[in-house]
């Protein structure tokens, strides 16, 4: 029996989208009978491969990013011609393409799913054991207009707020050989409170036990922003595209599942973002609530306003 072979693009959210593909199929063939190709370069790779290397088989194109560049090997047939003789199905998945890939688009409804299902599915809730940690992934990004400029305010704001929680700063100074955009005020993360932890360049492996330690989250869109949504981790995201949201596009690929609802705009008060983090830990009914609606009630009776019952 030939294999299935599922292809993800150079991404984190285009990987993750392809194990969660996978992950279908793998329930009407096998884990066995399927193979996911990851286009993604090494930094992307590693994490991918230590989160979902135990549930399926995962394997790196030579070429990495650049043998699916600007999608050619859609519509270019002679790039995947050679390896289709080895496979039964082969499909290129990829929030982008909205599950059309010309002759390599998923066939869900085969798979008894559909583009809801699979966005929403979770993969890695079984490895979640949550303690009183806080990851707090909103220093690092490479992408301009995707920064956060007051982390070292927000995160002592966030530990004033709860000082019996722990939280964890993984900091990157460079990210596939780029400056991480303030990288250079991450460097002086000093002087801080007990309860926070600035780690510096930290393992995959380091940051993502930490990562399934932790019962919050609070990131920018990021990659953190995709793996803790698979961990099943209440998330705030600070979105820099949330008044943008509305577009069909956007919201479409980037903003399914759960992402609108986890958002807020990145530029909120820094106050209020850690108003709205603390609600969420202290009250945890809140965040059954779209983000946005708890920022827009900070202050409130919650246990009135949610009519508590005992």
């Amino acid at each position: 029996m030939k294999k299935i072979l599922c292809i993800g693009l150079a991404g984190a959210g285009d990987m993750i989208q392809a194990c969660q593909v996978i992950h279908h199929i793998q329930k009407k063939v096998g884990p066995e009978n399927v193979e996911l190709l990851c286009l993604a370069r090494d930094e992307t790779f590693e994490p991918i491969k230590l989160l979902f290397g135990d549930q399926m088989i995962i394997k790196q194109h030579e070429l990495k990013e650049k043998w699916g560049e600007h999608y050619r090997l859609i519509y270019n047939p002679a790039i995947l011609k050679q390896i289709k003789e080895d496979y039964s199905e082969i499909y290129v998945v990829c929030p982008d393409l909205l599950f059309r890939a010309r002759e390599y688009s998923f066939d869900f409804n085969k798979y008894n799913c559909s583009p809801q299902t699979v966005v929403q599915t979770r993969l890695l809730t079984h490895k979640y054991q949550p303690e009183n940690i806080i990851y707090c992934a909103f220093a690092n990004t490479t992408t301009k207009g995707y920064n956060y400029s007051e982390t070292k305010k927000l995160i002592e704001l966030l530990a004033c707020s709860l000082p019996d929680y722990k939280f964890y700063v993984p900091v990157l100074l460079k990210w596939n050989n780029e400056d991480i955009i303030n990288c250079e005020k991450n460097a002086e993360l000093k002087n801080l409170p007990s309860n926070i932890l600035v780690d510096y360049d930290p393992t995959w492996e380091r940051a993502l036990s930490f990562m399934s330690q932790s019962c919050y989250c609070i990131c920018l869109d990021s990659f953190p922003m995709h793996c803790s949504y698979q961990f099943g981790i209440p998330r705030l995201i600070l979105d820099p595209r949330f008044n943008y949201n509305t577009a069909i596009p956007w919201l479409a690929r980037w903003r399914n599942g759960m992402g609108l609802h986890d958002s807020i705009p990145v530029d909120a008060d820094s106050l209020k973002i850690a108003q709205v983090a603390a609600t969420n830990v202290t009250i945890p009914q809140t965040q059954l609530l779209p983000r946005n609606v708890v920022l827009n009630n900070i202050g409130i009776d919650w246990a009135r306003e949610l009519i508590f019952k005992y």
